[in-house]
């Protein structure tokens, strides 16, 4: 009982010190970003994605990436927007050598439009899934199969599938099954998420994307499951929408996450708080990233089995959940902008 309490303390000075980190780095975005970076929420997931990386923020260096990446864009590039904040900060936390792998993420968005995809920032986001994958091999056969993958959900589904989805079907290509059976899974998901009640939709199209990343667990066990921890959610007094459809998938997929959900609404409030901060349905979306990354550490998951092929597909559906903010924060940026 001792270690169990040890470990407790443990964990609750971790995500104290966690919050603390995200709070400063949030600050030292927000004082040096304000003119460049009206939205907040683009500045909270920027700080989100150096804490759950476990990177140590250097403003100077953030910038250099940033600035680096807009000289070398072209004018009309969607890089010399807000993006390239995001990407420099993908970039710094996964590579020592940052700027030097920009050059092969443009390698790679080359490959990717050459190969069908059209110009724009969700292609750029789908080039650094490839780039920051586990896999590097067979690069052009991925990218021919995300291809695939992402035409047979235009089909089926013609109105809710944009370029926003293109990321989804490169972290998808991974699977080794052949495109059918990845759309037929999506579709199933899709289809039995709605009879439990789920709203049809852009975030249930998500949804459906991050449950099928992992082709090893039951369906019915996963619907079942993701239904649960959605009721869980609503019954903590959280004011859940479908835009978190993407974070409860996560949630489905990792085992002992759903033991968490308790803990959720507190870490919201204290990653939000603070005057410059607020805007509670993004804090909820980064909690649960917060659980997820937390649960990932635990050892635990090794002894339960857990391969690397489903670490993987975890880490997969963390960025497939933070892709799905970026795009909500996307549209409602670009929304905003032409009122």
């Amino acid at each position: 009982m001792f270690i169990d309490d040890e470990k407790v303390v443990m964990s609750m000075a971790e995500q104290r010190e966690k919050i603390q980190d995200y709070h400063d780095i949030y600050r030292q975005l927000r004082e040096k970003l304000k003119w460049k970076l009206s939205d907040r929420r683009i500045i909270m997931i920027i700080a989100s994605i150096y804490v759950m990386n476990d990177r140590p923020f250097s403003l100077e260096r953030f910038l250099q990436v940033s600035d680096r990446i807009k000289k070398e864009s072209g004018f009309f590039s969607p890089l010399r927007s807000y993006l390239r904040f995001l990407i420099a900060a993908m970039l710094d936390v996964h590579f020592d050598n940052a700027e030097e792998q920009f050059q092969q993420l443009l390698r790679l968005y080359k490959k990717m439009t050459d190969g069908g995809f059209s110009r724009g920032s969700f292609t750029y986001l789908s080039a650094m899934a490839l780039l920051t994958g586990n896999n590097q091999e067979h690069v052009d056969d991925r990218i021919r199969k995300a291809l695939l993958i992402y035409k047979g959900m235009k089909k089926e589904h013609y109105f809710l599938t944009s370029t926003s989805d293109y990321p989804l079907a490169v972290l998808l290509a991974e699977r080794e099954e052949g495109v059918e059976k990845i759309l037929l899974d999506m579709e199933g998901f899709y289809r039995q998420l709605h009879v439990k009640g789920f709203r049809k939709g852009n975030d249930l199209q998500f949804l459906s994307h991050v449950l099928s990343l992992d082709p090893e667990r039951d369906m019915q066990e996963l619907v079942r499951r993701t239904d649960t921890i959605y009721g869980k959610l609503k019954q903590s007094g959280m004011n859940i929408k479908t835009m978190h459809y993407s974070d409860i998938g996560m949630l489905a997929l990792i085992p002992g996450a759903d033991e968490e959900i308790k803990r959720i609404p507190q870490l919201a409030r204290d990653l939000e708080a603070g005057k410059h901060f607020g805007q509670r349905d993004v804090s909820i979306k980064l909690a649960i990233h917060f659980i997820v990354h937390e649960k990932l550490k635990e050892s635990n998951l090794v002894e339960t089995g857990l391969t690397a092929a489903i670490e993987t597909m975890i880490q997969a559906a963390q960025q497939a959940a933070m892709i799905a903010s970026i795009a909500a924060i996307s549209a409602a940026s670009a929304s905003n902008n032409s009122s």
